[in-house]
């Protein structure tokens, strides 16, 4: 009996370790901007991973724990060392699904691009959940379907239970600034919740601009996982 709780205990660890998972997306992504890049994970060997402009991509496999993801745009010729400061990003050993989206950095002589990961885990951001990121100095709020909205500058939130499966809801925003002054409608709309897609909700200061806009992707489950 020991021995047999022993093997299941070992095929759920190798389930739970295979399925840890991340994606990617550019946001505002410009023009010059490469199509693809390589991931090295620590003691592991490079994997190219897609940054698409407007959806997250499919998803690639990363090692269990504590890990960081280091990025390049070409794999260094044999024998020669990384080069330093490359752009990385830190994933927490809780963290089972992760996304990591890349904004541009032209501090960074040796890649101009920073990443930041965010917590896309079930039990954090579940199927017909919406996660609002927002980009703005301005504070979000309001009502998406029968869930509360309020989302501070740089914050992120996870909306849940904000309709039934298959059913419309009413979305109205509101934008102010954190000291509650310049108090704006900022969108009135009506969504579709389906309990098999997840929504990213970003919220981001268009250039030049002085009020919030936003945009809305999905990602579909169960994920498609990319092919090394």
């Amino acid at each position: 009996m020991k021995f047999t709780s022993f093997i299941i205990f070992l095929l759920v660890a190798n389930f739970c370790s295979a399925a840890r998972t991340v994606q990617f997306m550019y946001f505002h992504k410009p023009a010059d901007a490469p199509e693809k890049v390589f991931m090295f994970e620590e003691k592991k060997g490079a994997v190219e991973v897609e940054l698409p402009a407007y959806n997250f991509t499919q998803a690639y496999d990363i090692g269990p724990g504590q890990q960081t993801l280091f990025f390049l745009s070409s794999v260094p010729e044999e024998g020669k060392d990384m080069p330093k400061n490359p752009p990385k990003v830190n994933i927490p050993a809780g963290w089972q699904k992760v996304l990591v989206l890349a904004f541009r950095d032209s501090s960074n002589k040796t890649m101009p691009i920073r990443f930041t990961a965010f917590n896309a885990s079930n039990s954090e951001f579940g199927k017909g959940d919406t996660l609002f990121i927002n980009l703005s100095p301005k504070v979000v709020y309001g009502m998406l379907g029968r869930a509360k909205v309020i989302v501070k500058p740089g914050k992120t939130l996870v909306t849940k239970n904000a309709s039934s499966d298959g059913k419309d809801y009413n979305v109205t925003l509101w934008q102010m600034n954190p000291d509650k002054s310049e108090n704006y409608r900022f969108l009135t709309k009506v969504f579709r919740n389906y309990t098999n897609r997840r929504k990213v909700f970003f919220v981001f200061m268009p250039e030049g601009k002085n009020q919030p806009d936003y945009y809305v992707t999905t990602i579909q489950d169960p994920i498609p996982v990319a092919k090394e």
